[in-house]
């Protein structure tokens, strides 16, 4: 009798353990991390059309057992208006969005994968790019007035196409780059930086038919960021800001992590993680912190709107900040409670574990039933 009570107990433990203690699934409880760290909204990009502004990013869907991105599309036009839904791209983030005076450009990605799409303010198309349905996401892309250069890489390989809204040309063959990280329309030509098939970080003009090399001094890496205000570029390398002339490169201004620029015709605004400086070509200024995060931004000829990935939306005329962010997560259709169906990329290991217990509970039963015929 004493060997048949232990057995049960064994049974009842396991069974207990594995099921929740009265057998019913418990009661999803959201990890402290996930509540207090996460963050509802994250603003990556924000763009002007001429009309209204677009801001693009994610924001995230809590599961049982763990949590997903969902992409972010907003339009702003004195009333936010929450597009999200219309993008049917799955888990990725927004990461960029570019308007060229016809349309709009969208890139998505999840981890190094993606994809393009194309808004022409009425209809989403998506643009297909190299290696689909598993292409690279889009790393870097510009709008020359005739067609875009649209760049990507990732440990080496990547790809550079050239699309006119219409009809895509592949011009990696032809490019020494063999993964793109910064591409941006200078004037009259392109202005291209990444790494070569044997991992040497360049800096490449392009004309559309010829890549020259620019020369740099080697304290000048991999471009991460390009911005030209119609005079000359400002590039972003290494954490620092450089001046390019066309010729000389020349850093002035380091910050730890500068996440965007934009000039507005008469300054630059530079944002950081959490900071504001203003640059007008001789003097850097730095503007009240207002943000607590890495800050995108944008100039639509009256006023700059910018937001960090923790959602907080602002608007600023040069003297003073608006915060525009309760209005901003007010109109975004996200949903207050956490799911009850495990998330998608969890499924796999989720079942394994149902077989374990079952196995386990098949194997306890064995060994009672052997017990109880010996008694």
């Amino acid at each position: 009798m004493h060997y048949k009570l232990q057995y049960l107990f064994i049974f009842f433990v396991m069974t207990s353990v594995f099921l929740g203690g009265d057998g019913s699934e418990p009661p999803f409880t959201p990890s402290p991390q996930i509540d207090q760290q996460l963050p509802q909204v994250s603003i990556h990009v924000i763009g002007w059309d001429g009309r209204a502004w677009f801001i693009g990013g994610n924001t995230f869907e809590v599961f049982e057992d763990g949590f997903a991105p969902r992409p972010l599309l907003v339009r702003y036009n004195g009333t936010f208006t929450d597009m999200s839904y219309q993008l049917d791209i799955g888990d990725r983030i927004v990461d960029n969005l570019v308007w060229n005076g016809e349309y709009w450009l969208i890139t998505h990605s999840f981890h190094e994968y993606g994809g393009l799409t194309k808004y022409d303010g009425q209809h989403l198309f998506e643009v297909p790019l190299s290696g689909e349905p598993l292409s690279l996401r889009v790393t870097a892309l510009d709008w020359n007035g005739e067609y875009w250069l649209i760049g990507s890489g990732y440990v080496g390989y990547g790809y550079l196409l050239k699309y006119d809204g219409v009809d895509i040309t592949d011009v990696s063959f032809v490019s020494p780059l063999s993964a793109v990280r910064s591409i941006t329309w200078v004037g009259d030509s392109w202005l291209l930086s990444g790494t070569t098939p044997e991992r040497v970080e360049k800096v490449m003009n392009y004309d559309g038919e010829t890549f020259t090399e620019v020369e740099k001094p080697e304290i000048i890496g991999t471009i991460t960021n390009a911005v030209w205000n119609g005079d000359y570029p400002l590039v972003v390398s290494n954490s620092d800001l450089i001046r390019f002339d066309g010729n000389t490169f020349d850093i002035v201004f380091s910050d730890s992590r500068i996440s965007s620029l934009a000039w507005n015709g008469e300054y630059w605004l530079i944002g950081g993680n959490g900071t504001l400086t203003t640059y007008d070509g001789t003097t850097f200024t730095d503007l009240p912190v207002e943000f607590t995060s890495n800050v995108h931004l944008e100039w639509n000829g009256e006023y700059w709107l910018l937001g960090d990935t923790t959602g907080i939306l602002k608007m600023y005329d040069g003297e003073e900040f608006t915060d525009l962010t309760p209005q901003f997560v007010d109109a975004l259709n996200l949903s207050p409670e956490p799911s009850f169906e495990p998330a998608g990329e969890l499924f796999i290991p989720y079942m394994y574990g149902v077989v374990v217990v079952v196995l386990l509970l098949i194997f306890s039963y064995l060994l009672l039933k052997k017990r109880f015929r010996r008694s």
